[in-house]
């Protein structure tokens, strides 16, 4: 079985529409507020 990884970056909106329907398995996101979490009194939010 061969395995194929792809990256796009962009409006999702707009890279989504390239991709041929039913070719994708997953899909992995991360949201706009991932960075701005706190662990216990650290934050982990770069500038």
């Amino acid at each position: 079985m061969e395995l194929k990884t792809d990256l796009f970056l962009g409006d999702c909106r707009i890279e989504l529409k390239k991709i041929p329907d039913n070719s994708v398995d997953l899909i992995v996101t991360s949201p706009p507020y991932a960075d701005h979490r706190t662990i216990g009194t650290q934050s982990k939010r770069t500038k």
